[in-house]
């Protein structure tokens, strides 16, 4: 049982630099992303999810975009982004409470207020949704 387990949830971790393959490094590199909380989670049964992305950012001054687990500022034109690497139905959740449902690849949401902001995307399995992606958050201070 632990084989098929093992390839049914998984934390996918983001770094800003991909793996070197040194063993001190690549630890490093892990050991960051846990602490930072640069994380999701996924049900990988039901559909690959590499390629989700939550962000958010300032048009502005877009390469000051943060990942899961980061805080930002908030200032009037604040967006969070939502990639999926294929159609399903988003639920952006803000303070736990969810805040926007919606169908499809891609959501741009302006944020109007500070607070805690997550991802829960859900797929389609024998006509009823299943959890597949939870997001960790993105602070709005």
């Amino acid at each position: 049982p632990y084989p098929f387990l093992f390839r049914t949830v998984n934390v996918h971790i983001l770094t800003p630099t991909p793996f070197t393959k040194t063993l001190a490094q690549d630890r490093a590199l892990v050991y960051t992303a846990l602490r930072r909380g640069n994380l999701f989670i996924a049900y990988e049964c039901l559909a690959d999810a590499r390629g989700f992305s939550f962000t958010a950012f300032h048009p502005h001054t877009p390469e000051a975009r943060v990942i899961m687990g980061e805080e930002i500022t908030w200032r009037d034109g604040l967006m969070l982004e939502i990639t999926l690497p294929q159609p399903a139905e988003i639920h952006l959740v803000k303070n736990g409470k969810v805040l926007q449902i919606h169908q499809g690849e891609t959501l741009e949401f302006p944020v109007l207020e500070r607070g805690v902001y997550r991802v829960e995307v859900y797929r389609p399995l024998w006509r009823q949704p299943y959890a597949w992606i939870y997001s960790n958050p993105i602070y709005v201070r």
